[in-house]
């Protein structure tokens, strides 16, 4: 099964709580206005598909497109406009937009997040901010327990 998604917004890393003076936790705003926004979208999509959440391991492969930065000379904006792949090496970290769309996509795409068994990642300078996402379920796997003898401490 692959599933493809595709996302109109500004790709966000994953942050972590915040904590109050009181010692209560919280995440910011944007954080949770983003991740209900990726969820909504990936139902919808999926919906439109007629694509069932995967069991199993699964292989993703996504592009984090970045809205070119207006300080590029013509030439360069003229380049990527017209589909040219430029690499983005500023911030944020590609570790952490990836955690952000693999904890969205829990229980929609996949059961856990940890039947990701494959990920290829690129961040990129676009046109316009996008998210592209695609999913496939891995052949030929061996059914596995949760845990293993050694993950519960064990010995072997």
């Amino acid at each position: 099964m692959k599933i493809k998604l595709e996302f109109d917004v500004k790709p966000m890393a994953k942050q972590s709580f915040r904590t109050t003076r009181t010692g209560n936790k919280y995440l910011d705003a944007s954080v949770i206005k983003y991740r209900k926004a990726i969820r909504n979208m990936a139902i919808a999509q999926m919906r439109n598909q007629k694509a069932e959440r995967i069991e199993g391991a699964v292989n993703m492969n996504i592009i984090y497109a970045f809205r070119r930065p207006k300080s590029l000379s013509k030439k360069e904006r003229n380049e990527i406009d017209g589909g040219k792949t430029v690499p983005k090496t500023t911030k944020p970290d590609i570790d952490n937009l990836t955690k952000a769309i693999l904890d969205a996509l829990n229980g929609i795409a996949w059961n856990d997040d940890a039947q990701v068994s494959e990920i290829k990642a690129k961040k990129i300078w676009s046109k316009q901010d996008q998210i592209e996402v695609k999913i496939m379920q891995i052949k030929n796997q061996i059914k596995q327990n949760q845990t293993n003898k050694s993950e519960k401490g064990e010995k072997k």
